[in-house]
């Protein structure tokens, strides 16, 4: 289990040390985040001067720090009911984890019934179909869902 704090500073420190170790650089020209990667950065970089000494520059794309309107009623709903502490007290960490049979079903849904998945997206992120570049469905559909600990979940 864990949350937004432990990628920041445990997991990208490691990844961090990792590439200049394998690289053979002393420091990075840049660190790029997007959107949760950004909350590691902020996190890292700012309890761990050492860490920031190490990068150029910290760009941070589509930051979050604070999830307030998510536009998703099944998100909305699941933080009303607390489930984090429900799936807590059944001992269920995982939230969303990566299946097999959902990799490789996914895709052949999607492109029989391309509706099904809009809307399933829809209503679980929420979104403004006028904004959706649906030239990049199949990106998304590749990367959706993607699992994350029932903490970090929570904290979002």
């Amino acid at each position: 289990d864990f949350t937004w704090d432990d990628l920041g500073l445990i997991d990208l420190p490691a990844a961090l040390d990792f590439a200049l170790r394998t690289s053979g650089a002393k420091r990075f020209h840049a660190y790029v985040g997007h959107s949760q990667g950004t909350t590691q950065g902020f996190a890292l970089f700012t309890q761990r001067p050492d860490y920031a000494a190490k990068v150029g520059v910290f760009v941070a794309l589509a930051p979050v720090a604070y999830y307030a309107h998510p536009g998703s009623l099944i998100f909305e709903a699941l933080a009303a009911l607390r489930t984090d502490q429900i799936l807590a007290l059944l001992g269920v960490d995982e939230f969303l984890p990566s299946s097999q049979l959902l990799e490789t079903l996914l895709p052949e849904v999607c492109k029989l019934t391309p509706w099904v998945c809009e809307e399933t997206l829809c209503i679980m992120a929420g979104c403004q179909k006028q904004f959706m570049n649906m030239s990049r469905w199949d990106v998304y559909m590749g990367h959706y869902p993607s699992g994350t600990s029932v903490m970090n979940m929570a904290h979002w």
